[in-house]
């Protein structure tokens, strides 16, 4: 007797497929099947016991002879195993899996894990990603029950043949049994024996129409049809003899005849005996493969099932002729694997689950896979061989003694705990301030959120099924709602997604019931593994997604949250985007949120998110709690954030075409990815809790959707908290008013002066001296903000008075939320501004007095402007002092530094040669600072080192320095205190609330700047226009007050340098910095959601924000260097102090003389100048003469023009002493080729200040602007100098511009 080496190759196939599934679901996914083709070939053996002709004792014998052979080969080297696991497990894993292990164990050991799944309605293919070492028992559970229940079916089978001349029977339980495998769930169809019948069936019927067609012939084939439905008797007695061998290796393996094969349809050895025998099986074992290695299912899964089925059920026939038996099948390696499939079914997953667990390694590496498929190869042929071959020939009463030793010893070490005991006592010592965190962990990573409620409020959902027309979701537990007892509104939340919105609603539960009463009832209504536009069928996503609608326009929700994992997505939100009008996938995504926003007052739309299943299977909470314990590295739980914005370009570009006017689209990367620059974490770092099942307050998980929820009780959702949305709005976001119109209830009606240009100031007193001026310009409307302390009775004529009463009863969200007693109760009063039509608010504060040209100073104009712009260090980014720019030291004082300036860069800060250009035409700035006199906005230290204690500090500036505009890419902090705003700028009004009073405009400055650089927008500092005269306080107080700036400035630029937004709207770039700066701890989480609300604020009374521009800091170049006419040149300005507008005579004459001084010393020590033949006036000779030369005297507001047609830098310094002092700048104008800043080169401007052995030194910079040649040529085109001088916008010079030529 000899076995059959086609079943056993199809046995290989089968064991092969399964661990190749096993070890890589990726990139084997439907190797599953091979458990299909495996329960094909499960058993036989309808055909021993013929239900008429048959004797009772016959069937009775061959069940009896079959039930222990079945017994002797799969009982007790099962029952070994699971044994063995109880001492194996302890050692290796930890004590959740030791219990989980426990648990199972019950229910593998009485055969029946299926049965444990489906009851606790978990996924087998979820279940590959945990550490249950007993997974794979499901099937053989499967099996074992089939063999229970196959008498019953024979028993039938024999009363109908009895009664009717053809039992229909078997065909009718196999297609019974097909049809409820094909529209049971997922979890059904896989677990339940029911579903699996067809299978047993498919393969008895196989082999009863083999053995029919041992001896063709027409009417034997049609005999093996009826054989179908009545068995023949003939072969009873051959199978018996069979399967009673107690000494073959198993019933399957054998064949049926020991005589010498021939072939059926045609002689050994021809080309058609290959053709049409051989090379069809072997087609059909080619399709097998397909099916297994192939990298992706195209097909829903009861597909594949079916064509496995059949195909290898056609293989059990053929192969029943020896010419049919297929190379593939028979070559000696499968034939060897299917020996040993049944041990290497049995050890090889214990083997992946425990290298999975104790490696962390999900997926497996290529190390892991190696090694667990080595190993498992070796241990399974050495128990094949010393352990099963045993049990196969040993006698059944010793076999079941052993099984029954086995079991008790099963049962004693779990009543008395064993595998706890062991585990605890071999348990690794962890650090203990990581205790919190690993038990946080542990209790998120074996959460089973399916078996139960989100929270414990969310209650059975009574009215979902009515309002979606009769739809249930599919997991019971999903669907609920919750109404907060202590509601005082009426707004509505509906919660759409897959399984992640069922993890979110927890959090967002936990959010609202500590922050919005407003919630009167918030729904949950999901369902698992559904992607948006191809939803995978065999969890009635179909269904699900067709009752969206109903749902939604049952239940008009206020706000409705859409929730999906991207997991779970469709893959063509993915593929590029070829053509936006007719993409498939945006019009899929269209189609499915149209409905939706229809039907809802604010939809919010959770954006893809940098999540672990990317690049990992196993919970990051899992991964943390073994890591903690085992004080393994966290450095790789992170993912780079250009590999995410690479994988979701398209999906993100999708995103923009939704045209949906009520839509948020809710970015949660962006906590994610705001610690550090260029990298996502999957955990928080703080407290070492994994992100999305974090609800502590102090980490960015908990930032998880509360942006969105600041919708819920903003103005922009509903006016009125409690009042019911019932109809859709065509427009719900913008341009709902265009002013504030007070209530006619209130003290006095608001003046009607109503202007473009608006101030705004906040304050506590009577109207002052200042407030009043500020109030008496014509082309300005001045708004005053009160707050607690200010009088009741505060009015000054044509001024905008908000008292706190009518801040309230303006309806803003943001202006709600503001704390008195605070400064930044000026938000409200830009808002009122805002929304009366300003189209310039000017911020200032009560104690501060336009000076000189005042707010004439600042320019105005909105489309083009010229003039110095300032970049980082020429064209590179090299280090982020070259990103600052001090204003002070530009207008002549580099001794002094603006408040908010990183103290760590002021030491070695200046602005180098090469950060400036000259612009003929560039974009106006939207913000502009203007510098104050006198007692300038600096910080308590340079108070505290240079101020009188009871007059304070007197700081002048160099008047003639011209205005200056930052180039996106450059930062400089700017106050609230003489600062003009554009329109295009309003977003950036925004004062923080949770900083302190020293702090808030400073921060608002760096904050603005990241976003109007995003928007190509500048910051720009313009001269001397205003003075102030501080009075005398606590510089101590200022001191402790601007820790924070002191601490975290240099943090912020070096942040907001490298930022770049996620979103593609300004509006929403402007709260994902919020939230950014708020993870990062600049400011709280109430001033990320109040910037939420600022937004909302904003949009609600028409205020649109700047579109964003990429590539702003390209217009900070300069082009070639030889062209003519460029736009922008470089340029370099250096003022001083000590010769500027004011300065006086005697210290102007002293100049003179020193510089004279430094002359004749030169002259002394020249080697090529005879300065002993030379005559030195005395000083007073040196001032009859000077005061003679009205040259000298008359142009100390007049700027002196050196020209250069070479790049020669001799004689910088010497016409420095000659002119400098006698002018109000020199300015060096000539064609200056760039020069690498490494390079030690000779030409101008590098090295200046080194000097010349023939010429002096550099007294200090020159101010110079670059020509090319053509533009100064021999200096004929000398007088184009004079048009770039004045397009520097030099301050307080005569026009009269003289020449000095070299």
């Amino acid at each position: 007797m000899t076995k059959r080496p086609d079943l056993q190759g199809i046995r290989g196939l089968a064991i092969a497929a399964v661990i190749a599934f096993h070890l890589d679901g990726t990139a084997f996914p439907s190797g599953f099947i091979g458990v299909d083709m495996h329960i094909l070939r499960a058993i036989r053996i309808f055909d021993g016991c013929d239900p008429i002709e048959g004797t009772g004792t016959q069937c009775q014998r061959l069940f009896r002879n079959f039930y222990m052979r079945r017994f002797k080969r799969i009982v007790p080297l099962y029952a070994l195993l699971i044994v063995a696991l109880a001492f194996i497990v302890p050692i290796f894993m930890f004590r959740p899996d030791v219990i989980k292990y426990c648990q199972d164990v019950i229910w593998a050991a009485t055969f029946s894990t299926n049965i444990h799944s489906i009851l606790e309605k978990t996924d087998y293919f979820h279940q590959l990603s945990t550490s249950g070492v007993l997974t794979h028992t499901w099937s053989l559970g499967v099996e074992i029950q089939y063999y229970f229940i196959v008498p019953l079916i024979v028993l039938a089978h024999r009363k109908l043949s009895e009664t009717f001349r053809f039992s229909p029977l078997l065909v009718m339980l196999f297609i019974a049994s097909l049809v409820y495998h094909l529209i049971a769930s997922p979890k059904l169809a896989f677990n339940s024996l029911t579903a699996r019948v067809w299978q047993f069936i498919a393969g008895g019927l196989a082999h009863e129409v083999s053995t029919s067609l041992q001896v063709f012939s027409w009417p034997k084939f049609k005999r093996s049809i009826k054989s179908i439905f009545k068995i023949s008797p003939g072969l009873a007695d051959q199978y018996v003899e069979i399967i009673s061998d107690e000494k073959g290796t198993t019933d399957e393996d054998v064949e049926i005849n020991d005589g010498p094969r021939t072939c059926k349809f045609w002689p050994i050895g021809t080309v058609a005996s290959y053709l049409y025998g051989r090379g069809v099986a072997d087609i059909l074992s080619i399709i097998l493969l397909v099916l297994v290695i192939c990298p992706s299912i195209i097909l829903p899964v009861s597909v594949y099932r079916v064509v496995a089925v059949l195909t290898t059920g056609v293989l059990l026939v053929l192969g029943d002729d020896e010419c049919c038996q297929g190379f593939i099948l028979s070559m000696r390696f499968l034939v060897y694997l299917g020996d040993i499939s049944y041990a290497l079914y049995l050890v090889h997953w214990p083997m992946i689950a425990i290298w999975k667990d104790y490696h962390d390694s999900i997926p497996l590496s290529l190390t892991g896979t190696v090694v667990c498929l080595g190993v498992s190869l070796v241990v399974s042929a050495c128990i094949h061989h010393a352990i099963e071959q045993y049990f196969i020939r040993s006698k059944a009463v010793s076999v079941s003694a052993l099984v029954g030793v086995l079991y008790i010893t099963l049962v004693v070490s779990l009543h008395l705990d064993v595998p706890l005991k062991m585990n605890k006592s071999l348990q690794t010592a962890f650090r203990p301030e990581l205790a919190s965190a690993i038990e946080w962990n542990e209790r998120e990573s074996h959460n089973d959120y399916h078996k139960h409620r989100p929270f414990e409020e969310c209650l059975d959902d009574l009215e979902v099924s009515h309002m979606s027309r009769g739809y249930v979701t599919s997991k019971e537990h999903f669907a609920c709602v919750w109404k907060p007892r202590n509601s005082t509104g009426r707004i509505e939340i509906l919660v759409l997604g897959n399984s992640i919105s069922f993890i979110a609603i927890r959090i967002l539960h936990s959010i609202i019931e500590r922050n919005f009463p407003q919630i009167g009832l918030l729904r949950l209504f999901p369902n698992p593994s559904c992607a948006i536009i191809m939803p995978y069928t065999g969890y009635n996503c179909t269904d699900y997604l067709n009752s969206i609608p109903v749902l939604v326009n049952n239940m008009r929700p206020d706000i409705t949250f859409t929730i999906f994992h991207e997991y779970f997505s469709d893959p063509l939100l993915r593929e590029p985007l070829l053509n936006a009008s007719t993409d498939a996938a945006a019009a899929g995504f269209i189609k499915f949120l149209q409905p939706i926003s229809k039907g809802s007052r604010v939809l919010v739309l959770d954006e893809f998110y940098p999540s672990a299943y990317q690049q990992r299977q196993e919970s990051v909470a899992l991964t943390l709690h073994k890591r903690l314990i085992r004080n393994k590295p966290l450095d790789d739980l992170k993912m780079t954030y250009e590999f995410f914005s690479k994988r979701q370009s398209s999906y993100f570009a999708r995103l923009d075409l939704l045209p949906f006017p009520n839509l948020i689209r809710h970015n949660i990367s962006a906590a994610m990815c705001s610690e550090e620059t260029g990298l996502c974490w999957w955990y928080n770092r703080r407290n070492m809790h994994s992100y999305f099942t974090d609800q502590d307050p102090v980490t960015k998980s908990l930032n998880y959707g509360i942006s969105s929820l600041e919708l819920i009780s903003s103005s922009s959702v509903t006016n009125d908290l409690n009042y019911k949305w019932k109809q859709p709005s065509k427009n719900t976001s913008l341009q709902q008013t265009s002013s504030i119109t007070l209530d006619s209830k209130q003290k006095w009606i608001q003046p009607s002066k109503n202007t473009s240009k608006w101030i705004v100031v906040t304050s506590i007193q009577s109207p002052t001296e200042d407030v009043k001026r500020l109030a008496s310009y014509p082309d300005w409307t001045l708004v005053v903000v009160g707050d607690e302390k200010t009088s009741d009775d505060w009015n000054l004529p044509d001024v905008h008075y908000l008292s706190l009463e009518t801040q309230a009863a303006m309806g803003f969200g943001s202006v709600q939320r503001l704390p008195t007693k605070s400064y930044t109760r000026k938000n409200a009063g830009y808002l009122y501004a805002i929304a009366n039509g300003a189209e310039w608010i000017y911020d200032t504060d009560d104690d501060n007095k336009p000076f000189g040209k005042g707010l004439e100073q600042f320019e105005y104009s909105m489309n083009s402007s010229r003039g110095l712009r300032f970049v980082a260090d020429g064209e590179t980014n090299s280090t982020i002092q070259d990103t600052l720019f001090n204003p002070y030291r530009h207008f002549g004082r580099p001794d002094i530094w603006p408040r908010g300036f990183p103290l760590e860069h002021i030491k070695n800060h200046d602005h180098r040669d090469g950060s400036y250009r000259l612009c003929h035409e560039h974009r106006p700035p939207a913000v502009q600072q203007g510098i104050v006199q006198k007692d300038p906005d600096v910080d308590a230290i340079y108070r505290l080192l240079h101020a009188e204690p009871t007059s304070g500090l007197d700081e002048s500036f160099n008047q003639f320095a011209p205005p200056v505009i930052l180039a996106p890419g450059t930062y400089a902090p700017w106050n609230s205190q003489n600062t003009l705003f554009s329109r295009s700028a309003f977003f950036g009004l925004f004062l923080p609330t949770t900083v302190a009073f020293r702090v808030t405009d400073i921060w608002r400055s760096y904050f603005t700047q990241a976003l109007l650089h995003a928007a190509g927008e500048t910051v720009g500092f313009v001269p001397v226009n205003a003075i102030q005269r501080r009075n005398a306080h606590s510089y101590l107080k200022d001191f402790n007050d601007e820790i924070e700036v002191y601490d975290k400035s240099g943090e912020i630029v070096k942040f907001i340098d490298k930022w770049k937004c996620h979103a593609q709207t300004l509006d929403r770039c402007t709260i994902e910095l919020a939230e950014e700066f708020a993870a990062r701890g600049f400011w709280g989480n109430k001033d990320a959601q109040l910037v939420v609300h600022w937004v909302l604020d904003l949009q609600q009374i028409g205020y649109v924000f700047p579109a964003m521009r990429n590539n702003a800091r390209s217009d900070n170049s300069i082009g070639n260097d030889a062209e003519l006419l460029r736009n922008c040149r470089r340029a370099h300005v250096s003022f001083h102090d000590d010769l500027s507008l004011n300065t006086p005579r005697e210290s102007r004459a002293a100049a003179k003389i020193n510089n004279f001084g430094d002359l004749k010393e030169w002259c002394a020590d020249s080697p090529s100048v005879k300065s002993k033949e030379w005559y030195f006036p005395t000083p007073r000779e040196l001032t009859i003469s000077t005061m003679k030369n009205k040259t000298l005297t008359d142009n100390h507001n007049t700027v002196a023009i050196i020209t250069n047609n070479y790049q020669w830098k001799m004689g910088m310094g010497l016409l420095q002493r000659m002119y400098e002092a006698n002018f109000a700048m020199l300015i060096f104008c000539g064609h200056y080729p760039k020069q690498d800043r490494n390079a030690h080169l000779n030409n101008y401007p590098d090295n200046m200040d080194k000097g010349d052995v023939k010429f002096p030194k550099l007294k200090r910079p020159i101010s110079y602007i670059d020509l090319s040649n053509e533009e100064v040529h021999e200096g004929y085109f000398a007088y184009y100098c004079l048009a770039k001088v004045e397009e520097m916008k030099l301050q307080n010079v005569n026009g009269k511009i003289r020449n000095v030529f070299r």
